[in-house]
């Protein structure tokens, strides 16, 4: 990820450009995958991270007030052909963990400050990408979905 400043680059400015160009350019519809916080401590060292993406979601609504879906997934999960090692294992928990967090009491947890991330469940990346062609092509229920909302992707419709 980076210092701080690189994070905030990467994450906000970076799509906060893409936001505005879009708009700019006649876009109608604009999807942004952003991510799923617990409350963190001002320290956290992905604070970055985490405000670039929330500066991004503040334009992206700003710009397409009624006409943007904001995907906000925790960890998203699939195969990737070539993946390190340690991120491939990481991943292969995925499949357990999505619906232990979904379906149980577990995910009441989400809201403990800094370790409630824990307790998200994971998202595979085939619901996040049916999620987003769903918010590019069709106007969804909800302007801003939560790794609950994209589990109910998870198979096609």
């Amino acid at each position: 990820f980076g210092d701080y400043e690189t994070m905030k680059r990467l994450n906000g400015d970076t799509n906060i450009v893409v936001a505005e160009e879009a708009a700019a350019a006649g876009v109608e519809r604009m999807v942004f995958v952003s991510a799923t916080f617990p409350p963190f401590p001002a320290t956290i060292p992905l604070r970055g991270y985490i405000e670039g993406k929330e500066a991004a979601e503040a334009v992206v609504r700003e710009r397409f007030p009624s006409n943007h879906t904001i995907l906000k997934p925790s960890v998203i999960f699939g195969q990737q052909e070539g993946a390190h090692p340690l991120i491939a294992a990481i991943r292969s928990v995925g499949p357990i963990q999505e619906p232990l967090m979904a379906k149980t009491p577990l995910h009441k947890l989400t809201s403990v400050p800094v370790f409630g991330g824990v307790f998200f469940p994971w998202s595979p990346v085939e619901a996040v990408a049916r999620a987003a062609a769903a918010g590019a092509t069709e106007s969804l229920n909800k302007l801003t979905l939560d790794p609950f909302d994209i589990a109910e992707y998870k198979t096609s419709s």
